[in-house]
């Protein structure tokens, strides 16, 4: 089925068991797979209408994203170069940046430190996602090299003078003083002209570190589990 995707084949995807039905249902709520439920479903008008499909073009863009391919580089950049990050920049996310904001939302030390803390289905953060990414009022940066995605910063300004920033970094780049650098570069660019505020769980010790690196003060204890910190940006 990933290799279809790559290729950009027009296919139909029957599940085999529970878990492959699961995979393919939130796959098959962007309608970028014919996932066929019963197979009894399946008959010569559908497989024609199913090889016929136009479109692959821009469905080969969507599909390719879903997955990344090169793990394998990663894993042999850390072994042998502490120069990974040497080239690492922080641009606009994108819409093809979807499925790596979806697999941080998900990521378990993610939700733990989460106001939230719970898991996001698929059909929720693409609906989430779908409205954030032209909110002028939001910001979504992806700290990335030529071959990685870091992490993501994001910003959103909710008054005039009062705008909150929060972050997640991907699992293997933890531990790296990659949330710094990333944060650093984010404020620099001063994308909102208003004092920045963010809220971090008391036991989150890497993020509280952090924040009262750049400078950020605590203002209060928000929900006894909280601290809120402030930072005048102008």
């Amino acid at each position: 089925m990933y290799e279809h995707f790559a290729l950009g084949l027009n296919s139909i995807v029957i599940a085999q068991n529970k878990l492959q039905k699961k995979v393919i249902s939130s796959l098959s709520v962007l309608n970028l797979i014919n996932f066929v439920y019963d197979k009894r479903h399946i008959n010569k008008d559908y497989i024609y209408k199913i090889l016929n499909q136009k479109n692959l073009v821009e469905k080969k863009k969507i599909l390719q994203n879903l997955f990344n391919t090169k793990g394998t580089r990663r894993i042999v950049n850390y072994f042998i170069s502490q120069k990974l990050y040497k080239n690492v920049k922080l641009e606009n996310a994108s819409h093809k940046d979807k499925f790596f904001m979806f697999q941080l939302v998900n990521d378990p030390q993610v939700i733990k430190n989460s106001l939230g803390g719970k898991i996001t289905t698929f059909k929720e953060h693409n609906q989430w996602f779908k409205k954030i990414i032209n909110k002028k009022s939001s910001k979504i940066l992806i700290f990335k090299t030529i071959n990685h995605k870091l992490g993501q910063v994001r910003l959103d300004r909710v008054s005039k003078n009062k705008s909150f920033i929060t972050y997640s970094i991907a699992n293997e780049f933890r531990g790296q003083n990659m949330g710094y650098q990333m944060l650093n570069r984010a404020l620099k660019n001063s994308f909102f002209k208003t004092p920045l505020y963010a809220v971090v769980r008391k036991n989150n010790e890497a993020s509280n570190k952090i924040f009262i690196k750049l400078g950020f003060v605590i203002l209060k204890n928000y929900q006894k589990n909280y601290f809120i910190y402030y930072l005048k940006n102008n």
